[in-house]
C-alpha cells in the first residue's frame, strides 16, 4: 500500500500533499519508536533487532512488507527512508497491531539531487536504513521481496512520460532517469532470481 499524492503551491514553493492515512482509532508507529519496545543486544544488527520486534509482537507479513517498500525505493533510488519514514499501524485504543503502515515520503527519490550526467541505474546510492547502500541493502531484503515485478514493465515509460510532461528537461534528464528504473528494476530480478 502506499500514500496517493498530489502538487500544492504554498509560498511560492510546490510542495507535495496527502491524506492523512491516519483517525482518532488508528496511530502511526514509527520503526524508530518500535524497535525500542525491545532492548537490542549488542552485536546485533538493526535489520535483525527489527525482525526480531516484528515478529515479538506479532505484525503478520511484517518483514516481507518492508522488504517490499525498500524495493519500491530501490527502484526510486530513495535515499531518506530512515526509521522514522515509515512504520505500523496500530489501534489507539486497543493496541492491537493493524499491519504495515503505506509507502509516504518517499520525495527524496528518482535522483532529486543527481546531476543529470551521473544519473545512472548501477551507481551507488545511499540508503537507510538497515544498509549504506542500496546495493548491498537489496541483497540484504531482496530475498523476502515479493513484488510482482511483471507488472513493472513498461513502468521507465511512464517514468518519462511523467517527467517530459510535467517539467521542462533540455539535457535528457527524463530519458536518463526512466533508463535508470529500468535498469534498477532489473538489479531487483536478477538479485531475486
Amino acid at each position: 500500500p502506499h500514500v496517493p499524492y498530489w502538487l500544492i503551491e504554498q509560498g511560492g514553493q510546490v510542495m507535495s500533499a496527502c491524506a492523512c492515512f491516519t483517525n482518532d482509532h488508528t496511530e502511526l508507529v514509527t520503526a524508530a519508536q518500535f524497535m525500542r519496545l525491545l532492548p537490542q543486544a549488542q552485536g546485533v544488527s538493526n535489520w535483525e533487532h527489527f525482525d526480531t520486534c516484528c515478529r515479538t509482537v506479532g505484525i503478520p507479513d511484517a518483514r516481507k512488507a518492508v522488504c517490499n517498500m525498500l524495493a519500491a525505493d530501490f527502484i526510486l533510488a530513495n535515499t531518506d527512508r530512515h526509521l522514522g519514514n515509515f512504520g505500523f499501524l496500530r489501534d489507539s485504543e486497543t493496541l492491537e497491531w493493524k499491519g504495515t503502515a503505506p509507502i509516504y515520503d518517499s520525495g527524496t527519490s528518482l535522483w532529486q539531487m543527481t546531476l543529470t550526467r551521473a544519473i545512472n541505474a548501477e551507481a551507488m546510492v545511499p540508503a537507510k536504513p538497515f544498509e549504506t547502500s542500496q546495493q548491498s541493502q537489496l541483497k540484504l531484503i531482496a530475498p523476502y521481496v515479493d513484488l510482482p515485478l511483471e507488472r513493472l514493465d513498461g513502468f521507465s515509460n511512464k517514468v518519462e512520460e511523467i517527467f517530459r510532461t510535467a517539467a521542462q528537461f533540455d539535457d535528457g534528464r527524463a530519458a536518463k532517469i526512466a533508463a535508470a528504473v529500468s535498469g534498477r528494476i532489473q538489479m531487483l530480478r536478477f538479485n531475486r532470481a
